[in-house]
């Protein structure tokens, strides 16, 4: 009894790695905009199917159906014109306005020794051609949690290569998209906040300067009447 339990658990934790390959490859955990590369989604779909395996009667069903649907999702998005056709109309491209602040990239998988994911080097090559294109004079990216490699690092590496000296802004840490946002709208209210100081700093410095003037030329005006009276 116990060999068989055994026996099924580790059948099913290959099915279950099998699982999480498919699942990796076709980057579902993008879906909660969290970024790591699969050696987690495939040991977490090992074990899991391990579990079921070895506690579930019907485990080994289970996790071979869910295999068996992995492997019809991934065909789907591979070979069928279904998925191009589901995805018209997701990808927007709005031409360039006027000049900003800064281009920000949205964080994407990087690997150890600040290599890019295809994903975060597509979105780092447009952000530099609009930096090319004097859109805006510095870039902005967001780093994930340790131990995750710094996307500011691999950017800072491509940017190099490139022999772009264009300034890098990191923000962060951030665990996803939402994070990434807030982080991005706390920079831009501190950095309005410090300059409506700068502002008020440089009126009040200004009138400073209008009133000690004011006060040299009412003296002079002084002296000069003054010096006139005994002649």
């Amino acid at each position: 009894m116990k060999m068989e339990r055994l026996r099924s658990a580790l059948t099913c934790a290959a099915l279950g790695a099998g699982v999480g390959l498919f699942a990796s490859t076709l980057d579902l955990q993008s879906l909660l905009s969290i970024w790591s590369d699969g050696v987690w989604i495939v040991s977490l779909a090992a074990l899991a199917g391990g579990a079921c395996g070895a506690l579930l009667v019907g485990g080994r069903r289970l996790v071979l159906g869910a295999l068996i649907g992995m492997e019809a999702l991934f065909a789907v998005a591979a070979w069928s014109p279904l998925a191009p056709r589901l995805a018209r109309g997701l990808s927007r491209s709005d031409p360039p306005g006027a000049a900003a602040d800064a281009v920000y990239v949205f964080n994407a998988q990087s690997y150890p020794n600040a290599i890019l994911g295809d994903t975060a080097m597509g979105r780092l090559s447009r952000a530099l051609d609009l930096l090319k294109a004097g859109r805006a004079p510095r870039l902005i990216v967001a780093d994930t949690p340790a131990p995750e490699p710094p996307f500011s690092a691999a950017a800072a590496k491509f940017m190099s290569g490139l022999g772009l000296k264009t300034e890098l802004i990191a923000l962060g840490p951030v665990r996803n998209t939402h994070d990434e946002a807030a982080a991005v709208a706390a920079k831009q209210r501190a950095e309005e906040a410090l300059k409506g100081q700068i502002d008020k700093l440089t009126e009040a410095e200004a009138l400073a300067d209008l009133t000690r003037a004011v006060a040299q030329i009412k003296l002079l005006q002084k002296l000069r009447s003054g010096t006139r009276r005994p002649g």
